[in-house]
């Protein structure tokens, strides 16, 4: 199946781009995609171009291809310990929380936080 990439402007009035969301072929091409670690100091960072796929069953899908950060020094026994850290009942913490800002190919711009 095709997808419908959308380049600038696009309104949800526009009956393509709202065709392309709802059979979830709707993708926004991006200049720069940036992954904000939260709660962190210094934050982890990953910055790139790529895309962003949105469709009414799908939800929200994120692909970029971004280099390690100098930050985030690879070490998969500590990956493991975080993953398995966690504890039913207790809050997860703002560092495992990532901010989303995109930039699309027109240079508009959104920040999204999960």
């Amino acid at each position: 199946m095709a997808k419908n990439r959308f380049q600038g402007v696009a309104s949800v009035e526009d009956d393509d781009f709202k065709r392309a969301f709802i059979d979830g072929n709707l993708v926004i091409d991006c200049s720069e995609i940036r992954l904000v670690q939260l709660g962190a100091d210094p934050p982890i960072e990953y910055v790139s171009a790529g895309s962003i796929e949105v469709g009414a069953n799908r939800g929200v899908v994120v692909r970029l291809v971004a280099v390690r950060s100098q930050s985030d020094a690879y070490d998969p026994i500590k990956f493991l310990r975080r993953l398995s850290s966690h504890r039913p009942g207790v809050i997860v913490p703002d560092d495992h929380y990532y901010r989303l800002e995109a930039k699309d190919v027109a240079g508009l711009s959104a920040p999204i936080q999960y």
